[in-house]
């Protein structure tokens, strides 16, 4: 299911009739809106902690500054496949926690 926006995504899961086991999000959407705010957003209206990763072509300082803050994995464009689909396997996986080498 895709939308630009938060709100449009909880629209589109409530069409679908399930909820998400993943949320991939552009940090920038549209109408100057942000991913971390759609994550948040679907996160607090289906009352469950969601998977969740941010993906960017914004490397500004300000941008990572802000991604690292919201402590959702976050890719940088280009994303190569391999990358993409390790990211989704292992939060599919292990959900959201740190792995051994990113907690030391």
């Amino acid at each position: 299911v895709g939308a630009s926006s938060g709100r449009e995504m909880l629209t589109a899961l409530g069409e679908y009739g399930r909820y998400p086991d993943l949320i991939v999000a552009d940090y920038r959407l549209g109408a100057g809106a942000l991913g971390t705010d759609a994550v948040a957003l679907l996160r607090h209206e289906l009352g469950m902690h969601i998977p969740a990763m941010l993906i960017s072509g914004d490397s500004s300082t300000e941008a990572i500054s802000a991604m690292r803050a919201s402590s959702l994995h976050v890719l940088l464009k280009p994303v190569l496949p391999q990358e993409l689909h390790l990211l989704v396997e292992r939060l599919l996986t292990h959900g959201d926690e740190p792995t051994a080498v990113e907690r030391a």
